[in-house]
């Protein structure tokens, strides 16, 4: 019977993916839609400001340690089994470290507040942007227990929801309004995620069954075990992948000018846009691998990573394809107020290429928690990526240059994350979680 429910959530997997890239494509049209009516309601320079600002919103999201990842692949296993009692021990423990570690945000964010030029310029603005997060961000698991669930459809239609309303205020803002007030937008921006996290927040804690310990139990010191050792590992990862990916638009604003971060911003959704949908599969297949990885199926694991590579090569090729088309896109969706050219672009389908087929071997690490060779690559990619950015900018390579530094940095996780994952899908012998390698 066990076998046989693990068999009926596999094939749920084609379901949810089907769901996700429709409830995606949508989500990207009404997105995409809202990026010129903001430019033409804030002109380009405070649009500039205003990605950057939002950009730093993951900061926030992604300061749990990486014990959400390790969580995730809790969830998957003991629902798997069934085996709830141990769950809810699982998650008093998890929740009990983001409750601490928000403590630790608010402290950090007092202090980056006052001391970040640009955080202290806007502090007003900041402080409408991220308390909203902040107190969300203990609940902030619950993305973590709908993807454990294999839910990924549903957070697809959660995001969709979330644009939505998004479209629907900045609408409204634009038509009632006589003139620009990113003050107006900040606080939509608030109250509409707010809003839409809450509900994340209820689905998962009403799908999974999982219960909020007591405030009592919550007193007691969670208990420190080898989860909190993989956790740290991703929390490496995930900072690592911040600084190389996701903050962009901070540095082309700190070292150029925020009509430059509007450019940079511009060509940068398209290409984000372009590595959602392939993001989502690889989130599809993580849940498949661990459960594989449960079973002891090494003969389908082996098949899983020939598929997801072959998926992660086209992806790789196709994002060269774009670099013909996004000028066009760009100076259509903008209504001629951002112009790139396709020498602009090049850089970002070079990084696009390298991250696709990295992500398609890092993956099978991340489910196995074997990521010790990826953490290694992140402390040097962390030490590195600032330094030869502003290298770059002081050789006048553009804005190029984030994404070229990114692309060269990713390069060798490429080689060794697929080293490492034919490694482990070789063998038929189990191997234990958490362990390194």
């Amino acid at each position: 019977m066990l076998i046989k429910n693990r068999i009926k959530s596999v094939g749920r997997a084609g379901k949810s993916l089907s769901i996700s890239f429709i409830s995606q494509i949508t989500t990207s049209i009404v997105s995409f839609i809202m990026v010129p009516l903001l430019i033409q309601y804030l002109s380009r320079d405070n649009y500039g400001l205003w990605v950057t600002l939002i950009s730093l919103v993951s900061w926030i999201l992604s300061s749990d340690f990486g014990i959400g990842y390790g969580f995730r692949n809790r969830v998957t296993e003991y629902l798997a089994d069934h085996d709830k009692i141990k769950l809810n021990g699982y998650f008093k423990n998890t929740f009990q470290y983001y409750l601490i570690i928000t403590f630790f945000i608010i402290a950090f964010f007092i202090y980056v507040l006052n001391t970040n030029p640009i955080l202290s310029k806007y502090k007003l603005l900041s402080l409408i942007i991220y308390l909203p997060y902040i107190v969300y961000f203990p609940f902030s698991i619950s993305n973590q227990i709908l993807q454990g669930l294999r839910y990924v459809h549903l957070t697809a239609l959660i995001n969709l929801f979330r644009a939505l309303l998004w479209a629907a205020f900045v609408i409204c803002v634009i038509t009632l309004s006589k003139k620009s007030n990113l003050f107006n937008i900040a606080i939509g921006y608030s109250v509409v995620n707010s809003i839409v996290n809450a509900v994340a927040v209820y689905l998962a804690f009403t799908k999974s069954q999982i219960t909020i310990p007591n405030f009592k139990s919550l007193l007691a010191l969670p208990i420190i075990d080898k989860t909190l050792v993989t956790g740290l590992k991703f929390f490496i990862l995930q900072i690592s992948s911040l600084l190389l990916f996701s903050m962009g638009n901070y540095y082309v604003y700190s070292n150029l000018t925020p009509n430059d971060t509007a450019h940079y911003d511009t060509i940068n959704k398209i290409y984000t846009l372009y590595m959602t949908f392939f993001n989502m599969i690889i989130s599809v297949f993580w849940s498949e691998i661990v459960f594989q990885k449960a079973t002891g199926n090494f003969e389908k694991l082996r098949v899983t990573y020939k598929k997801l590579l072959a998926i992660s090569v086209v992806v790789s090729l196709g994002s060269f394809l774009i670099v013909f088309a996004a000028p066009f896109l760009i100076s259509f969706w903008t209504n001629n107020k951002i112009v790139v050219r396709a020498k602009d672009c090049l850089p970002f389908s070079f990084l696009v290429s390298v991250q696709s087929v990295a992500y398609a071997g890092a993956v099978f690490l991340n489910a196995f928690e074997k990521v010790m060779p990826q953490v290694i690559l992140a402390v040097i990619s962390t030490a590195l990526v600032y330094p030869l950015i502003q290298l770059g900018f002081k050789h006048n390579t553009g804005l190029g240059t984030v994404p070229l530094v990114s692309g060269i940095l990713t390069l060798p996780a490429l080689v060794i994350c697929h080293l490492f994952a034919l490694r482990l899908i070789k063998s038929d012998i189990p191997h234990p979680v958490g362990n390194s390698i």
